[in-house]
């Protein structure tokens, strides 16, 4: 894989991803940790690939692929939570707990993912000045933001009739699902 021309290589990414993972599904964090480490411009899209295969590993293979990639630890972030929106606290949580110094990064990662986060997401940097909060208490304070009773709540959805889930709706911690960007 990291002898495949720049255009060849995210696609040969994930066929890899797809083809070793249909193989084996319980290796799926230990194939996107060897892809970080060989081709560590990959790991976010080894470990969305992958993902989106296992969402039951999601985790585990963000941690993986942090742990080889550290400084995609952002982008690692955004590939998982763009394909499993609803397990963006516990995605960001973990490649914090692997990456601790990247909490900007990954907070800007779960922004990109889920762009209804962004404003609480920056406000939460905002009132921290020049010092970043941990992930964990910046997402504790998003979602103490979003919820039913706050301003971010909308009402009447495309038929008018009363509240709408949007990921700054977050009952659960689960936004709703997002697409991830079409490939080329």
């Amino acid at each position: 894989m990291a002898q495949a021309d720049a255009k060849q290589q995210q696609q040969t990414t994930i066929d890899v991803v797809k083809a070793a993972v249909g193989l084996n599904p319980a290796a799926a964090a230990a194939i996107v940790g060897c892809i970080a480490q060989k081709t560590p411009a990959m790991a976010a899209i080894a470990a969305g690939t992958a993902a989106g295969l296992v969402p039951d590993q999601a985790v585990a293979i963000a941690r993986a692929a942090a742990a080889a990639a550290p400084k995609q630890a952002g982008k690692i972030v955004e590939a998982i939570c763009r394909v499993l929106p609803a397990a963006y606290a516990e995605v960001a949580e973990a490649v914090a707990e692997v990456v601790p110094g990247a909490g900007r990064e990954i907070l800007a990662g779960v922004s990109a993912a889920i762009p209804a986060l962004k404003g609480p997401i920056d406000n939460v940097l905002l009132a921290s000045k020049d010092s970043v909060p941990s992930v964990n208490a910046a997402l504790d304070q998003v979602q103490s933001t979003t919820s039913p009773a706050s301003p971010g709540w909308a009402l009447g959805g495309p038929t008018g009739g009363g509240p709408i889930a949007s990921p700054l709706v977050n009952p659960g911690h689960h936004p709703p699902y997002v697409p991830p960007p079409a490939l080329r």
